[in-house]
């Protein structure tokens, strides 16, 4: 089968993109730098974003399945190029924003399928990595807070099994991890993986809030991720059992995410 992955240097779209290589899959990689990464198998480097549809419609040509990453920048006119293009399948990873492209989806005659996971457990990264790393420190405001965060392994072999395997199509698919966890369970965890210990300082409102926009968060998102920790909606922390049904094994738990990235603590 042919496949095109966009995202292909993401958190999910590399993993997803090696596990079709390993398969011996005919890949076609969207990358805005085809210089950024080398990938094994018969992979195909195609350049452009997901901003600008029509300077890579060429390559959806004899597509089977489109692995598409909805984007608040994403253009629409890629769902009008993949009809035009016979493509068979589109597998969408929505971070929950009706985003324009979504809309289009809904609305063409194509066959689709929804991925909605909830927050990936590789977002720690952003938030922890630097302040364990140098100080052994791990700030959070609210270290209670529940959630189901998800593998990005899990998610890429979902991708993977709905774009290979008929079934899938016109679903919608909600993806969580195998467990509850907190940001004090997980601060944890990290330090059992790395053998050193990690100091949990639970910081403000405020200062959670200067941290965040020192990421460079938007006020939109600092606002989001202030409120979904403070009063975490259901669907956040409810476990759902969609990754063993999908894959045939349970989700992997925030323990093994964390001693696979020991390293990044250290």
């Amino acid at each position: 089968m042919n496949f095109l992955i966009t995202g292909a240097t993401g958190t999910v779209g590399n993993i997803l993109v090696n596990n079709l290589s390993q398969k011996q899959e005919n890949i076609v990689v969207l990358m805005r730098n085809p210089n950024k990464m080398a990938f094994s198998g018969n992979v195909t480097k195609v350049q452009g974003d997901l901003s600008n549809a029509f300077a890579w419609k060429d390559s959806l040509k004899e597509i089977d399945g489109l692995f598409l990453l909805l984007t608040p920048d994403g253009d629409p006119a890629i769902i009008q190029y993949a009809a035009e293009a016979n493509v068979k399948h589109i597998v969408a990873l929505s971070d929950g924003t009706r985003y324009p492209t979504e809309e289009a989806l809904y609305q063409s005659k194509l066959n689709w399928t929804m991925l909605f996971p909830v927050e990936f457990m590789k977002n720690t990264l952003i938030f922890w990595q630097e302040s364990i790393r140098t100080q052994h420190i791990a700030r959070t405001p609210f270290p209670d807070a529940k959630g189901a965060l998800i593998h990005e392994a899990d998610i890429a072999e979902v991708a993977e099994v709905v774009l290979c395997n008929a079934g899938h199509e016109k679903k919608s698919y909600y993806l969580t991890g195998a467990e509850i966890s907190t940001p004090r369970l997980r601060i944890q965890s990290i330090a059992e993986a790395i053998h050193r210990p990690v100091q949990m300082v639970i910081q403000t409102e405020e200062e959670a809030r200067a941290e965040y926009a020192g990421l460079g968060f938007s006020d939109a998102l600092i606002d989001y991720a202030i409120e979904s920790n403070k009063h975490p909606e259901p669907y956040m922390y409810t476990v759902l059992p969609t990754v063993l049904e999908l894959t045939g094994h349970p989700a992997r738990s925030f323990e093994q995410w964390a001693r696979e990235h020991a390293a990044d603590f250290i």
